[in-house]
């Protein structure tokens, strides 16, 4: 069994172009849905012009996807979309409870004082999975049992021992037989 971390299978053009055919949707249906020119969105789809996060997000509300999908992000894909519903579910399970009156006041105010507001929130939310996406997708592939026999060796060391391990880890990656080889670019 092998354990791939992160994985970006497409670019967001491709992830913008697959999601508007799955939604059965024209590119001048899709533009006149966000009020911009249907050269926008062939744009985008030929990764020409790249769309600002709030654009996307508008392309995603109108394709009925998420960001993430549109980003080309599938690893974790249902994992990463759950994550985000249980969070919009609790946000607005939250600020149902600052409008509710049988909410005693001192519960309503500690709320308001930590609950972002939705748009900031929502980028939060995303910046959060993109980085944690990003970490991940920097990790190499490994089987299972690799991944639990490094873990478990690196939790017997002692803070001197693990900064070590990663000296040894940063000469291994200097030995020229000990590298991947980088794919070629056409």
């Amino acid at each position: 069994m092998i354990f791939y971390i992160g994985v970006i299978s497409m670019t967001t053009g491709e992830a913008i172009k697959a999601a508007r055919v799955n939604a059965g949707m024209t590119q001048a249906m899709l533009a006149k849905k966000l009020h911009v020119t249907p050269q926008n969105i062939s744009q985008y789809e030929r990764n020409v012009k790249k769309p600002k996060y709030e654009t996307l997000q508008k392309i995603a509300d109108a394709l009925g996807t998420t960001v993430f999908v549109l980003c080309g992000i599938d690893a974790f894909g249902e994992e990463v979309t759950n994550f985000s519903v249980t969070l919009a579910d609790m946000y607005a399970m939250l600020e149902a409870m600052v409008e509710d009156s049988d909410t005693p006041e001192t519960i309503r105010e500690q709320i308001k004082k930590i609950l972002p507001q939705p748009k900031k929130f929502a980028w939060q939310v995303t910046q959060f999975v993109f980085t944690a996406y990003r970490a991940f997708d920097s990790l190499p592939s490994f089987s299972a049992d690799d991944i639990n026999t490094i873990l478990e060796l690196l939790s017997r060391l002692n803070s001197k021992g693990k900064r070590r391990a990663i000296a040894q880890i940063q000469d291994l990656a200097k030995v020229p037989d000990y590298q991947k080889e980088e794919p070629t670019q056409k």
